[in-house]
């Protein structure tokens, strides 16, 4: 009897840890997957990944960036299962374009997300991470386990990307 009720607190503590952060690994998950349902099966994924090394996760004081670390991990897993070369269906193209009655800023905003959506992984999750999410280089060093001034590599060339097809949707 004892052990269900350790077990029940254990779960109890997990649910309260994690609940903050559902809506930012959702998103962090879409922004990287492009699809709702990858990005539900990502965050799946992640929490049950959470669950079965709860005993690290207890251990850890913020724990938002090592869940989007391992979110990330689990999305470039998949990406190396499921897409050797990444491509981008119309369909997908046609779901983050805005209607013609919303203001510019909006269609401004669609476009670059899309324009996001067709970057490297590791450019798309530089900028999502920096620019959308809010993190800081650091932050993201230590989600991502690479170096600062890795971080700042994609984060420029993702950025310079999605500048030059700025320019080239103005002309």
């Amino acid at each position: 009897m004892n052990n269900i009720s350790t077990f029940v607190s254990k779960t109890s503590t997990i649910n309260t840890l994690i609940r903050p952060h559902l809506k930012s690994l959702y998103h962090y998950a879409f922004r990287l997957s492009g699809h709702k349902s990858s990005a539900e099966d990502l965050v799946q994924d992640t929490l049950l990944y959470i669950l079965e090394h709860r005993d690290k996760f207890m251990s850890l004081d913020p724990v938002r960036p090592w869940m989007m670390r391992c979110l990330y991990h689990r999305f470039v897993d998949n990406y190396r299962r499921y897409n050797r070369y990444e491509t981008i269906s119309e369909a997908h193209l046609k779901s983050l374009k805005t209607q013609e009655d919303l203001t510019e800023t909006a269609f401004f905003s669609a476009q670059i997300r899309t324009f996001i959506g067709l970057l490297k992984p590791a450019q798309r999750t530089a900028v999502t991470l920096f620019d959308i999410e809010g993190y800081t280089i650091s932050e993201i060093s230590r989600i991502l386990e690479i170096p600062e001034n890795t971080v700042k590599s994609h984060l420029a060339r993702g950025r310079k990307i999605i500048k030059e097809k700025i320019r080239m949707q103005l002309f």
